[in-house]
């Protein structure tokens, strides 16, 4: 009994840490994916506040700033939750 209860808590930690191992890999590729994102929604901002250096008169640029702004929020956002989700699956 004592063997087969070994055997079975080697397995299930093994299952574990191969369950943890594909978490973290999956999150590693995703958290490099959404940081190549961000940078790309924060030159399309610098580009555009570059060619617009006073946007603030036109409505139409102002709704133009306000959805990059977005952009690069939401993508902030995205990179800084898979951060903690990938310390937590290197911890795990």
């Amino acid at each position: 009994n004592r063997a087969l209860l070994e055997r079975l808590a080697l397995f299930n930690m093994r299952n574990r840490q191969s369950a943890a191992r594909a978490e973290r890999e999956f999150v590693e590729e995703r958290l490099a994916q959404a940081r190549s994102e961000l940078a790309t929604a924060e030159a399309r901002l610098q580009g555009f506040l570059d060619q617009n250096r006073v946007y603030q008169t036109a409505p139409r640029l102002v709704v133009e700033y306000g959805r990059l702004q977005r952009q690069v929020d939401l993508r902030q956002q995205v990179v800084s939750g898979l951060a903690q989700a990938h310390e937590k699956a290197r911890i795990e």
